[in-house]
């Protein structure tokens, strides 16, 4: 009897180790300034949490979960070891950053802010599915706001550099010579 209560508790204890992944996707400032920040967080629990800046540059953000009962993060198909590197990083001017960070049993594996010019096909077929789960789930009706979920900070409170002050007329007229 005692030997059954034994195995009964190990086995309910290997049962409750399951491994925690989090998958973080935030992008930064668009160029033109059309296009809002935001992050998407996904979870091997099946969750799903979206924030996204609520006026340019304003630094302040809506957050919401994804209600959404047929989720299953096995079934996602996106390998975030594929971003373990990324080619050449160059800084593109008319760019936007993204950032990929991936998260497993609390121990971040990847942290890569990167450009869609950096990645290869691969890579850049794995962002777009992120990028059209953020919109199919943002123009759905299973957002529910809460009032806070934890994302990665670099893009999302990135400041916009200050625009250089304008030509005095002293500089004006040393460059027309």
């Amino acid at each position: 009897m005692k030997i059954l209560i034994l195995f009964l508790i190990i086995l309910i204890s290997c049962d409750s180790i399951k491994e925690r992944e989090e998958i973080f996707y935030t992008e930064g400032f668009d160029t033109t300034l059309v296009f809002k920040r935001y992050g998407l967080k996904i979870t091997s629990e099946d969750s799903i949490y979206i924030c996204e800046e609520t006026s340019h540059g304003g630094e302040v953000y809506n957050y919401y979960k994804v209600e959404d009962n047929t989720f299953n993060y096995k079934d996602l198909n996106f390998n975030p070891l594929d971003y373990n590197k990324i080619g050449k990083k160059y800084s593109v001017d008319d760019g936007q950053e993204k950032q990929l960070v991936y998260i497993k049993n609390k121990k971040q594996l990847i942290n890569q802010i990167f450009y869609y010019q950096n990645l290869n096909d691969r890579q850049i077929t794995g962002i777009l599915k992120l990028d059209s789960m953020y919109k199919r789930y943002r123009n759905s009706n299973l957002l529910k706001k809460i009032k806070y979920e934890e994302f990665p900070k670099e893009l999302l409170l990135k400041r916009l550099p200050e625009p250089p002050p304008p030509p005095t007329h002293q500089n004006y007229m040393n460059n027309s010579n």
